[in-house]
């Protein structure tokens, strides 16, 4: 299977599998979206025939660039051909590794032939055997500051001093690996941000494998396609490579550039016995920036699901079946229903029995951040001058877990662009950052409106609905799924009493009626809520109609079924409804009508039925004193 690989800086570090067929555009139907505005909607399409690879336009607005040359029917593709299509360049089969992350990216560049004289290792801490007197009391002195626990800013601040005053260093790159389940290798720290690390695939590999500190004897300085092939250009200029460890195994890199003093044996001596010891105070690093990311981490509850998962309405039943297979996937789903009806819930359920569940789930509520801080928070700012950890955004957060984005329908259009190019690409470009970084996520959404009309409506990219939209699973409201209410009720409130340290016998039966007759706009939420108070304010441990607020005592789903499909509870209820409206509203049928959402015939019938008479409910006629000169009116 052949790939392309985007060489464009903002997207350095995205490739694309090509199977037989894909087709490159604008439109959400494409294989591989473009964002370029000068792209057309179905711009090109890459094929196969047998085993090899072509590329034609489809009658694009401004073409197809193979190698910088128009193509008018369809080109066979070699190896490093480049593909533009607007401001878009793709290379077709490159053999190149790109590890992006927090610092500027680093290509490792596979299959170079390369003839190395001079080469000289040294095994990780043999160093120290041979290392020079001189180089002894400046470890000492590291080592010390490492081992008493300098903050991050003094770490920096030391290694940076020692690389310059021992190595002469001129540039120094640190990888490591980024933070499981994702575990691959992210460029971690720079001494330039404005230049990336260029390495050959060998000494690469051999630093990790081997374990070995090397005085490689070239450096490369330049990475280029051009008319199909691939130029690198080296310099006879040695580089100290050598790995990193956590714990006992190697897991990161540091290479170090003079560009004004080659590096000599000596110099591999004190850089082999520098790298252990400096690991631990990269992983210090690490740490701390991870604790950084922790404390900006939007911490929204997301409920237990577990209340769910024993129900027996087949609804909810269907609706939990579905989640637990897409959760081996990783395709993004889209729920949809009512506020309130358990889609965070649902949302974390998925996250938990996914492969991603060793990742954060980082919830956040789009409805509660300024439309114009959305793509801030989203994707954060690159550090200013002299800091060392700028904002890190909540898709760097969720990397290797779940991104789960409540009122989707909130996203700004210049947020949504930069949600579908981390969705398609893996790739998101911070505020203010020269280069992109890579992010393996799984984007769940959720919206209580009809998203499809907002795309209508030309307010949501269709492109984004259609890849949030892999799957969309609807939550019912509460009203339609009343068959586990009482289960429900009695698992809230049993749960509450429990966290209060309060008893809970149970609830009865006239409540509970009433509590079924009542149409729960808030839904599950709601009746959370509510159950929790009714245990608070509950008598010796049991819920009592007494114990209803008054909104719910007036429920008006009762007097829409005929008086004879009535069970004896629901009348009762019902009947203590009425008399309390009427008792609120002094006898006036008008009143009582617009308070139950009833009309005044249907009323004066259940009050025959109950016995009901609204002139007991109206208040006693006021007596007046006759009027005397200079008197006013007293009540009586």
């Amino acid at each position: 299977m052949a790939q392309i690989f985007a060489f464009r800086e903002d997207r350095l570090g995205f490739r694309f599998q090509i199977d037989r067929k894909v087709i490159l555009g604008r439109a959400p139907d494409c294989d591989l979206i473009l964002f370029d505005r000068s792209a057309s909607r179905q711009h090109a399409e890459i094929y196969a025939v047998e085993d090899q690879y072509y590329v034609a336009d489809m009658a694009s607005t401004n073409g197809t660039l193979v190698n910088d040359r128009p193509i008018t029917e369809p080109a066979r593709l070699e190896p490093f051909d480049a593909i533009k299509i607007g401001q878009e360049l793709f290379i077709f089969e490159p053999k190149l590794d790109v590890i992006v992350g927090p610092a500027p990216s680093a290509i490792i560049i596979e299959e170079l032939s390369e003839e190395v004289h001079n080469l000289i290792t040294r095994p990780v801490g043999d160093g120290a055997m041979h290392i020079s007197p001189d180089d002894v009391a400046d470890l000492m002195k590291l080592a010390r500051a490492i081992y008493q626990g300098a903050s991050p800013e003094e770490l920096r601040k030391l290694l940076d001093e020692h690389l310059k005053a021992r190595f002469g260093m001129t540039y120094m790159s640190i990888l490591w690996p980024s933070r499981p389940p994702a575990k691959r290798l992210i460029s971690f720290l720079t001494s330039h941000d404005d230049k990336r690390l260029l390495l050959s695939h060998t000494p690469f590999i051999r630093a990790l494998r081997d374990r070995e500190a090397l005085l490689w004897p070239n450096r490369i300085t330049e990475l280029q396609f051009n008319e199909g092939n691939r130029h690198v250009s080296h310099l006879d200029q040695p580089v100290l490579i050598g790995p990193l460890f956590a714990g006992r195994e190697a897991t990161g890199l540091l290479y170090l550039e003079n560009a004004d003093t080659p590096f000599n044996e000596k110099d591999l001596n004190a850089f082999s016995a520098l790298l252990l010891m400096l690991s631990p105070a990269i992983t210090a690093l690490v740490d701390e920036r991870e604790r950084v990311e922790s404390e900006l981490l939007v911490r929204d509850e997301v409920p237990d699901a577990s209340i769910n998962l024993t129900s027996s309405d087949d609804q909810v039943k269907i609706i939990f079946s579905t989640a637990a297979q897409v959760a081996s996937t990783n395709s993004s789903v889209l729920l949809s229903g009512e506020a309130g009806t358990g889609k965070a819930a649902l949302a974390g359920y998925i996250h938990q029995s996914s492969p991603r569940k060793s990742g954060r789930l980082v919830t956040v509520s789009l409805s509660s951040i300024p439309a114009n801080e959305i793509e801030r928070a989203l994707v954060g700012q690159a550090p200013e001058s002299g800091e060392i950890y700028g904002q890190t955004g909540l898709m760097e957060l969720a990397d290797g877990g779940t991104l789960f984005l409540r009122h989707v329908e909130y996203l700004p259009p210049v947020a949504q662009k930069t949600l579908l190019m981390a969705m398609e690409e893996g790739m998101f470009l911070p505020l203010q950052a020269q280069r992109a970084k890579a992010v393996d996520l799984r984007v769940i959404s959720s919206t209580s409106i009809d998203l499809w009309a907002r795309v209508e409506a030309g307010y949501f990219r269709e492109d984004l609905y259609a890849r949030l939209n892999s799957l969309t699973i609807s939550m019912p409201p509460l009203r339609e799924i009343k068959n586990d209410l009482e289960w429900q009720v009695n698992s809230f409130m049993s749960r509450a009493a429990r966290d209060l340290g309060l008893s809970f016998t149970g609830v009865d039966p006239a409540a509970m009626e009433c509590l079924r007759a009542y149409p729960w706009p808030g839904n599950i939420a709601e009746l959370k809520r509510e159950t929790e108070l009714m245990v608070l304010f509950s008598r010796n441990g049991r819920v009592v109609l007494e114990d209803l607020p008054v909104y719910l005592r007036m429920a008006t789903d009762a007097f829409l079924v005929d008086d004879d499909e009535l069970p004896p509870l629901t009348q009762e209820a019902e009947r203590f409804q009425l008399a309390r409206a009427m008792a609120r509203c002094s006898g006036d049928l008008e009143a009582v009508a617009e308070l139950l959402g009833q009309k005044a015939e249907n009323l004066i019938l259940k009050m025959r039925l109950f016995g009901l008479d609204p002139i007991d409910y109206q208040a006693p006629l006021k007596a007046a004193l006759p009027k005397g000169p200079g008197q006013t009116t007293v009540p009586a």
